[in-house]
């Protein structure tokens, strides 16, 4: 019976790739945004070469945006994308095809990371509907690719956590470089709630350790990030001045925006996070959810124009720059808590 059920599991997760793989060749994704980061890294690189490591801020650069640093971004990420692009010559199929790549790393590690830790319940579901979810909610190639690692992050970083300070310095380098900043920011919040979890269920001391270790990961990805805060500091200053920075426009239910992407992301986290929250209730109870609903909560809170007061007041979060990348790390949150 145990090999039946293999058997099923390998024949149903084929086929789902094959029919993912088809979909991602036919209606490829949008891969200029994730493209033309790549192409900005390669002169990233040549300025590195020339000395010029901190960001010089212009308004012409990167479309516009006057980020000097994109592919900080997401580095590892990135860097797959251009080395596709270059192979093929041609941007969307290419990054489809390292998009695929890495949902399925991601669903991978997911279910290793589940498996390691002894937890079989809801694996099947988890692995097949992760790579669904991260493939509606993509607001940009690059980001999709940066979820397709926040699952198996999450899920290390719940109890018991990393066993050592060397695990939790390798698994916060690790979500630096394949995240980058913007990105994994937002994931920063998601493990603050992993560790309000840990704390909640009693286990204190590994909750503070998870986030100090995780913490201290991202620290030593601050080649990356820190020009990135110094250069945004200038873009959100310029854009503020003028004016130009509405982020109403950015929150999920306005769509007049952005329709499409609204509804996939809506559409997507309320159907994830419904099948979690039903698949945890019955595994473990009314009382293990209570930190899933907060955290689908504050997400929401701060993806929807209801948080504005607080995107305007605190001029930090002009990093994060769009409110709906907090619907993401949500879904994935409550992924991992229902298995």
């Amino acid at each position: 019976m145990r090999i039946r059920t293999a058997s099923l599991r390998v024949v149903a997760a084929a086929v789902w790739l094959s029919l993912l793989a088809t979909a991602l060749w036919i209606a490829p994704v949008d891969g200029d945004d994730a493209y033309a980061h790549s192409v900005m890294a390669v002169e990233q690189l040549k300025c590195w070469r020339h000395g010029v490591m901190w960001p010089r801020f212009h308004p012409d650069w990167n479309g516009g945006t006057g980020s000097f640093l994109p592919s900080v971004y997401a580095p590892l990420t990135l860097t797959a994308e251009g080395v596709a692009c270059w192979l093929t010559g041609e941007g969307s199929r290419a990054v489809s095809l390292v998009l695929l790549g890495g949902l399925l790393g991601g669903a991978l590690l997911l279910w290793s990371a589940l498996r390691t830790r002894g937890i079989d319940g809801g694996v099947g579901w988890l692995v097949a509907a992760y790579p669904l979810a991260a493939v509606l909610a993509r607001a940009t190639t690059t980001e999709t690719m940066a979820l397709a690692f926040a699952a198996p992050a999450l899920v290390l970083a719940l109890p018991p956590g990393p066993r050592s300070a060397r695990q939790g310095l390798a698994l916060g380098a690790a979500v630096a470089l394949t995240a980058g900043c913007q990105v994994g920011m937002v994931l920063m919040t998601g493990l603050v709630l992993v560790a309000a979890w840990s704390i909640s269920a009693h286990a204190w001391r590994k909750g503070l350790l998870t986030a100090a270790w995780f913490g201290s990961g991202a620290l030593a990805g601050g080649l990356f990030w820190w020009p990135t805060v110094h250069d945004i500091s200038w873009m959100a200053r310029d854009l503020l001045a003028r004016g130009e920075y509405d982020w109403r426009t950015h929150h999920v239910f306005s769509l007049a925006s952005n329709e499409e992407l609204g509804l996939f992301l809506v559409a997507c986290f309320f159907a994830v996070v419904l099948a979690g929250l039903a698949i945890a209730w019955s595994a473990r109870g009314r009382r293990e959810l209570r930190p899933l609903l907060a955290a689908v909560a504050w997400a929401l809170v701060l993806a929807t124009p209801l948080s504005f007061p607080l995107w305007s007041a605190a001029r930090f979060m002009a990093g994060l720059q769009f409110p709906w990348r907090f619907l993401g790390p949500a879904t994935v949150l409550c992924l991992a808590g229902a298995a």
